[in-house]
Parts: C-alpha cells; structure tokens; sequence
C-alpha cells in the first residue's frame, strides 16, 4: 500500500464520521492532478462497492487552475465542484513562521468527498475505509 499511496503522490489522506447524521467524510491531498487520476483507478471497483451502501452527495476539488483543468474530464461526472485556489496558498512547516509571504507556494490537489450512510450501513462502511 505505501507503494501504491507513493505512485500517486499522496500527501494524505483520512476519514471522519459523523454518525448521528449518517455522513462520512473523506479528505485527500496529491501532490498533481496526475496522483489523483491513478488513485482513481485504483479503486475504481471499491468506489463501486461503497455505493452499494452509501451515495456520494458531494465531491470538491480545490487547487491550482492547471490542476484543476486536468481533472474535470475525470470529475465532473460525478458531479464534482471546483474551487481554485488562491495563488497566495502557502505551505507552512511547524518550524517556519506563519507569516503572509512565507513558507512555500502550495500547488497541491485535495479532494473532499462526503457520503450519505443509512444507519445501518455505518459499520460496513466503516470498515472499507482501510481499503482507500
């Protein structure tokens, strides 16, 4: 898997619940357009499977115009928003002050995803979460 989370570039990646409303949230970061196409491939078939038990109700893209562009053949049919991001985004490491200006520019991609769960489905969905 660190294989695979390397090819894509991945940066990071994570879940949260929020299970009094049924929702989950996923979040993910690449450091192109490109990490986030192969990443797609790759789990393809457990997309699949989660909307066997789940709908997807939003997905955003939120990066730099370039990186946007590349995606919108692959993410606007599900539906996706997109935001650009500012050309001031910065990265900032916890040893650099965060100060406007500094820190490095920010070309990275994310995406955010939240899924409707049925209350019952929250444990199986749950446990796919390690397959991404």
């Amino acid at each position: 898997e660190a294989t695979m989370a390397e090819d894509e570039g991945l940066l990071f990646y994570g879940f949260a619940l929020d299970e009094a409303n049924h929702i989950a949230f996923c979040r993910e970061q690449y450091a192109s357009a490109d990490g986030i196409k192969r990443h797609l491939k790759n789990i393809d078939d457990k997309l699949k499977e989660l909307s066997q038990i789940s709908s997807m109700d939003t997905i955003e893209l939120h990066g730099p115009a370039e990186e946007v562009k590349k995606l919108k053949d692959v993410l606007t049919p599900m539906g996706c928003r997109y935001f650009v991001t500012d050309e001031g985004s910065r990265l900032h490491s916890v040893q650099v002050p965060k100060v406007w200006g500094v820190g490095l520019m920010d070309h990275h991609v994310q995406v955010i995803r939240h899924w409707q769960v049925p209350a019952e489905k929250l444990s199986e969905f749950k446990t796919l979460f390690s397959d991404f």
